[in-house]
């Protein structure tokens, strides 16, 4: 799902165009070699891509979601002081704006 993002895919349809995309395919395995494109399954759907958003996206999840960011990121700071704590820190957030279509409930 992020790479579909970062790759400048709008939305969860365009999944399934990209199903059995042999470079998403294999982009995205663990597997080695050709291994991924011999599978008869191919990647997420669309449906399941929502039902997994709409999980994410519940309010004991986003807690969740928040602590381990949170920790990802004292990890990597950590690591990259020596494990020393840094005396200070900038936060430089950028907001990627997503554009959303139709008129649904709470969609910006």
């Amino acid at each position: 799902m992020l790479l579909l993002v970062a790759q400048g895919w709008r939305d969860h349809d365009d999944a399934d165009a990209l199903r059995d995309d042999p470079a998403m395919r294999l982009s995205i395995s663990s597997s080695a070699g050709l291994t991924p494109l011999t599978e008869e399954v191919g990647l997420a759907s669309q449906p399941t891509l929502s039902r997994f958003t709409e999980m994410l996206a519940r309010p004991e999840n986003l807690k969740v979601l928040r602590e381990a960011a949170l920790e990802l990121v004292g990890r990597n700071l950590r690591a990259e002081n020596g494990g020393a704590r840094r005396t200070r820190i900038t936060l430089d957030v950028d907001s990627l704006p997503v554009e959303v279509h139709g008129h649904r409930p709470k969609a910006e």
